[in-house]
């Protein structure tokens, strides 16, 4: 079973990427440099795991147009349902709900749910829920999906030879590189792919260093035409 498929699980995927970093007999200089830059190994094997995980599923993903646009759609709706519900004659009570959590052993979770935000002219005991306050939640994370979004495009350059799986494990390493240390590490990351991937032609510091410098622009959302981000 390759590492990277799903149904590989989680714990088998974060050893098998482990062994494979210290089986290597590379791997020392990428260590010694770790050392340099004072980063925690372990913390360098979570970077590791995030990256490879990225990087497979960057492999079988949307175009970047289609992922833009669908992005776009998701703000548009969420945006659009958010103003409807402000200017709605919607009432401002709460209502017990029972919640499902998606594990089978685990039963529904019993909350306060209501369209708006809580009266303050009401004491509330547990955890009310407004669907009006969800819905920032879920702009709030969309726009941290999308600062994260250049992590995620590789510009599919087909017939040149680039691996996609290689060239976004090498881009997620240098940015988390490059946010601890202020240095992208190219030649330590060429080892850290050699080792994960075991290619026939293995990467130097210059090829990982011309991936890095070629990664492509973030996707910004387009305004919404109804006012919103």
């Amino acid at each position: 079973m390759a590492i990277g498929e799903p149904s590989n699980p989680h714990s088998a995927r974060r050893a098998e990427l482990a062994r494979r970093l210290l089986a290597d007999p590379d791997m020392y200089r990428v260590w010694r440099e770790l050392r340099k830059q004072d980063v925690n190994p372990l913390s360098f094997l979570s970077w590791v795991h995030n990256a490879f995980d990225y990087a497979y599923f960057e492999a079988v993903r949307q175009s970047p147009s289609e992922s833009g646009n669908q992005l776009d759609k998701i703000e548009r709706l969420l945006s659009d349902l958010k103003t409807e519900i402000e200017q709605s004659p919607l009432p401002r009570n709460q209502a017990p709900a029972l919640m499902g959590i998606d594990h089978p052993s685990l039963p529904p979770v019993e909350l306060s749910i209501g369209w708006h935000g809580m009266n303050p002219a009401h004491d509330w005991i547990g955890y009310p829920i407004s669907i009006h306050g969800v819905l920032s939640v879920a702009l709030g994370m969309l726009a941290k999906h999308r600062e994260r979004e250049p992590l995620r495009l590789v510009a599919r350059q087909r017939g040149r030879g680039e691996n996609v799986e290689i060239v976004s494990f090498v881009r997620h390493m240098a940015w988390q590189c490059e946010r601890h240390t202020g240095k992208a590490l190219a030649g330590s990351l060429a080892h850290v792919a050699n080792a994960i991937y075991d290619q026939a032609n293995p990467l130097d510091k210059e090829a990982a260093r011309g991936m890095i410098q070629k990664s492509p622009a973030a996707l910004r959302p387009r305004p919404n035409k109804k006012g919103g981000a």
